[in-house]
């Protein structure tokens, strides 16, 4: 039997293997289920696997097996592929059966494949980008993992030369219901011409980035056997595959069926691109590193541990933000909010919050809360609202439809990222067609967390749930569930308090407040005081009209689950419905101060 390091260095001597020993028919299932016990037999067996976040391409071993966490960024049209055909050796005429499965070129040194009687079939094809803003720590912690002594131990196959043989034949072309299958020869001219065939692909636009400044690699993640059917855009997937970087696959003749700006789209160079056949994908709900072992065993734990994170959270919270109490309280609450229901087109659970009274751009209290809370959350980003970015970025995603891809914006952000407004680096101007286009998708994301994809002919809805926190010194242009003046303390200084902090946050401390802020918004929660809070709704609303309105007691209903889940509980009482009518009392006296 091979070593236990071949599985993952040479991973498609299992798959011909299995073939050999299985029909057609079975061998497939038999090759999924290797796979998956040996990826999964341990956590350390998982860390084993070279990870393509932290390692470059160029250090990765041809079709070998790799492990990659990402965003769908765009979905492609099916592509049909041979999954079992006979070739046939030009010299001896001996035949055997091959597999076109988790490969995109045959290389098989001396045989000619016969495609009469092959067995065609379809896989998924998903353009994939590193997560979004994801924060520093995250991809520390990652590289950490990859660089542990096991791990480094099975990326040794990273050195092997590229290529084993100098004759290839082509298994894919194009699209559509034809195929053709052709021998290319190997050369220093056609590695040349595959890396030089698109010189425009490295930028942003290009690549598919969806944030300025990302940097990584995209990757074609190809699916088999209905594994697509739980896929959805912009959702945050883990993927362990085998990954193809033949340099044949960047060059592309021309064909009828497509536009030459689709060829290019569709067919980039692997150098950059790499094409990643999956074995095993999995849906996460969070990029956080720390979450390595079952999530309901960590969730119990940091829930009995959820009073004592939660007083040392609101104290850090309480000091970034000078002394306020009130603030560090709702900004904690914004945190831990998540859409958990759809009631329509309500998004139920969201708890979009503008911190108003903050100073202009020269003071560092909006910079180093942005710097505070990316030590605490898996993805954050900073969009300050200047006129040059509203007026040139581009924050909707549209359909390119010459191209045949989704074109990526600002907007197109995994479920959970924390997305921080800043309009005190606002200055006067007009803004321009773009500028309200991007202004009015930055309103439609905070009142009904969608996004309205721009499909040229109609525009088409996709929903988010993205926390949008505002800072602004007076009234925002943009509409919040809600809105808290802050009253600031000047008994000690921004910079000194932020000192303090860093001080205060041991890593211990920190990796605590980092599961709790992401475990703790899907704990099962029930509301088990429905009949006692609709009574007090009434009393309040008999006694003052204008004190609670409908939009007040539905805020209320959501501010007062957070508090519960806040504190590590399934279920509300009195005493935190006091709490949460409590806070927007002292919040509305400051509106009318």
């Amino acid at each position: 039997m091979p070593g236990i390091g071949d599985w993952i260095g040479d991973p498609l001597t299992y798959v011909d293997n299995y073939l050999k020993q299985s029909s057609p028919d079975e061998y497939a299932n038999k090759v999924s289920a290797f796979f998956n016990q040996k990826i999964f037999e341990s956590e350390d067996t998982k860390q084993w696997v070279p990870s393509l976040n932290c390692t470059p391409i160029h250090d990765l071993k041809p079709n070998s097996l790799v492990r990659f966490r990402c965003m769908v960024q765009d979905m492609f049209d099916p592509e049909h592929y041979y999954d079992t055909f006979e070739s046939e050796n030009v010299s001896t005429g001996e035949k055997k059966l091959c597999c076109g499965r988790y490969r995109d070129v045959a290389d098989e040194s001396n045989f000619t494949p016969n495609f009469q009687g092959a067995r065609s079939k379809d896989r998924e094809v998903f353009y994939c980008v590193p997560v979004p803003a994801e924060c520093s720590w995250v991809k520390q912690k990652d590289k950490a993992s990859c660089l542990s002594p096991r791990a480094a131990g099975s990326s040794k196959a990273a050195n092997y030369k590229r290529g084993r043989e100098d004759e290839t034949v082509e298994m894919e072309v194009g699209g559509g219901d034809t195929w053709e299958s052709s021998k290319r020869i190997r050369s220093e001219d056609t590695v040349g011409a595959a890396e030089s065939q698109n010189t425009a692909l490295p930028t942003r636009m290009s690549m598919n980035f969806p944030l300025p400044g990302e940097t990584g690699p995209a990757v074609m993640v190809k699916l088999y056997d209905g594994a697509a059917n739980k896929m959805k855009l912009n959702s945050i997937i883990e993927v362990y595959g085998i990954i193809s970087t033949d340099p044949s696959l960047g060059l592309v003749s021309s064909d009828e069926m497509f536009s030459a700006e689709e060829l290019k789209a569709h067919h980039p160079p692997p150098s950059l691109v790499p094409r990643l056949h999956a074995v095993h994908v999995s849906n996460i709900a969070s990029s956080n590193p720390l979450i390595t072992s079952s999530t309901s065993v960590l969730t119990e734990k940091i829930q009995r541990e959820s009073q004592s994170i939660r007083e040392d959270l609101l104290s850090v919270l309480e000091h970034a933000l000078c002394g306020d109490s009130l603030a560090a309280e709702y900004l904690l609450c914004h945190l831990l909010s998540s859409v958990y229901k759809r009631e329509g087109s309500v998004a139920v659970g969201k708890l979009t919050l503008n911190l108003t009274r903050v100073p202009s751009a020269v003071s560092p209290l909006t910079s180093s809360l942005v710097e505070l809370l990316q030590s605490f959350v898996p993805n954050l980003y900073h969009l300050p609202l200047t006129l040059d970015n509203l007026n040139k970025l581009t924050f909707v995603p549209a359909k390119d439809h010459e191209a045949n891809r989704l074109v990526s914006g600002v907007l197109q952000l995994p479920a959970r990222t924390q997305l921080i407004l800043d309009e005190t680096a606002m200055s006067p101007g007009q803004l321009d067609t773009q500028g309200v286009t991007n202004l009015t998708a930055l309103g439609n994301l905070m009142q009904w967390q969608t996004v309205a994809y721009d499909f040229k002919f109609h525009p088409l809805n996709f929903e988010t749930d993205v926390r949008v926190l505002t800072m602004s010194e007076g009234k925002s242009l943009l509409t919040s569930d809600v809105t808290v003046p802050l009253e600031l303390s000047k008994d000690r200084s921004i910079e000194e308090r932020h000192e303090a902090i860093k001080v205060f946050l041991s890593p211990v401390l920190l990796d605590s407040i980092r599961l709790y802020l992401t475990l703790l918004p899907d704990i099962e929660y029930e509301l088990n005081m429905a009949q006692e809070l609709q009574e007090d709704f009434v009393k309040c609303r008999q006694e003052n009209k204008d004190d609670m309105t409908v939009e007040d007691f539905q805020r209320l209903l959501v501010l007062s689950r957070i508090l519960a889940i806040s504190y590590g509980q399934k279920t509300l009482n009195l005493d935190l419905w006091s709490k949460a009518k409590s806070m927007e009392v002292q919040r509305k006296l400051r509106l009318h101060s």
